[in-house]
């Protein structure tokens, strides 16, 4: 009987080993895994410095540490916190100063045990929006140049616009609409406008240096029936043609006109 108790006895001090033994296996394995939770972030941006990225880019970073807190700026201003993952998301960025070619980029990360960030020099490329074919009641539009314009600040859709009105009746007489012919017969008869004058004094007037761009403008139709037109935009100080907006084509079939509109 005595040596069956000490076989049990035995037995059991077996098992608790074996049981201990893998608890203490066990403790130093995961306890070591454990320890990333209880450290601080870190943040590695893996690209070059003088990166050239556009907006709408996904930038390649490396961020440890569990974060409860990331985000990205531009030389220190806003806070966005658009992000793929660990990623940056470069959405809606501060516009590069006039001044400079490169800004810096910056992204943080942070926890409850600490902070980190990194930053590089990149060169930003921005996507910028604009409408540089519209009319106003200068020629055969609905609406006056100065409601038209603030429209299009107020809509804070658009980063540029150009007003581009027939050139052909530029201080004359529009022949499209009976209703125009007589508002401009009326205009002319109370006062003398320089309509040409007007245009370049509400293109400076709404140009917002960073903000909303302005371009003096002119739409030219070749012919009375206005068969080609092209939109002729001032940069730098010189009109030139840097959007050729519609090319219509009138072709007779049957009687039927077919209008082909041709965008290049």
């Amino acid at each position: 009987m005595r040596n069956s108790s000490i076989k049990i006895s035995i037995v059991f001090v077996k098992i608790f080993i074996f049981i201990l033994s893998n608890s203490s296996f066990s403790i130093a394995v995961d306890i070591p895994n454990s320890l990333t939770f209880l450290e601080s972030p870190t943040v590695k941006i893996n690209i070059e410095p003088n990166t050239i990225i556009y907006e709408g880019d996904i930038i390649n970073c490396t961020i440890t540490g569990n974060p409860t807190s990331m985000y990205w700026s531009i030389n220190n201003q806003s806070k966005h916190t658009t992000f793929y993952g660990n990623d940056p998301i470069i959405f809606d960025p501060e516009p590069t100063p006039l001044d400079t070619d490169y800004v810096n980029l910056t992204v943080y990360s942070e926890n409850s045990f600490g902070n980190d960030s990194d930053t590089i020099e990149v060169m930003i490329k921005q996507i910028y929006f604009g409408d540089i074919h519209w009319h106003s009641t200068l020629c055969d539009g609905d609406y006056p140049l100065d409601i038209m314009y603030k429209n299009a600040i107020k809509d804070n859709y658009l980063d540029f616009v150009a007003y581009s009105g027939h050139a052909e009746f530029i201080n004359g007489l529009d022949s499209c609409r009976l209703r125009v012919i007589i508002r401009n017969i009326l205009q002319c008869l109370m006062f003398w406008r320089d309509e040409w004058k007007t245009i370049k004094e509400k293109a400076n007037k709404y140009y917002d240096k960073g903000n909303f761009t302005t371009f003096l403008a002119y739409e030219w139709s070749a012919g009375p029936e206005m068969l080609a037109e092209t939109n002729k935009v001032r940069t730098d100080g010189r009109m030139s043609v840097i959007s050729i907006s519609t090319i219509r084509m009138y072709i007779q079939m049957h009687l039927n006109y077919l209008l082909i509109n041709i965008y290049i």
